[in-house]
């Protein structure tokens, strides 16, 4: 990537997440590309909107969101929110699943969100999000993000 390019991530809900190259400019150096899938992010809550947060570490980018998915619980349907992540390489190819990307963090009994992402050296990067416990308990955590992983 040169310092005349930049990423733009755009949409979510009903139409996915799309990724494109944009110059300094503004101007379109790609056709948009999707990922994380259709109703993303919200599919399973309404009225729930998404923290959506991107780093580049100098090599790649790191897309970071909140993620709503159902799991059963208890023999009833539940909704606990992720964390994941899409890598994108700076001359723009997506790196991970595009459907899917990797999960960064995820709690069976509770919801993680508002994540924010700060990049460190190639290929690390720093994640710190908030786990709801309760109205007034929400503690924060972190997570080191090496290479699509979590050591």
């Amino acid at each position: 990537m040169s310092d005349k390019e930049a990423i733009a991530v755009t949409g979510g809900g009903v139409i996915g997440l799309q990724w494109t190259r944009l110059s300094r400019a503004g101007e379109l150096l790609d056709t948009p590309r999707s990922f994380g899938g259709r109703g993303h992010g919200n599919g399973d809550i309404p009225s729930f909107t998404p923290r959506r947060t991107l780093a580049f570490d100098g090599q790649q980018f790191l897309f970071v969101t909140d993620w709503s998915k159902r799991v059963q619980q208890q023999k009833r349907r539940r909704v606990r929110i992720q964390v994941r992540g899409w890598r994108i390489a700076a001359g723009g190819k997506l790196l991970d699943d595009a459907a899917n990307g990797f999960v960064i963090a995820a709690d069976a009994e509770h919801d993680l969100l508002l994540p924010v992402v700060a990049a460190g050296p190639p290929g690390v990067s720093l994640v710190v999000y908030s786990k709801r416990r309760g109205p007034d308990d929400m503690p924060l955590f972190a997570r080191i993000v090496k290479e699509g992983k979590t050591p």
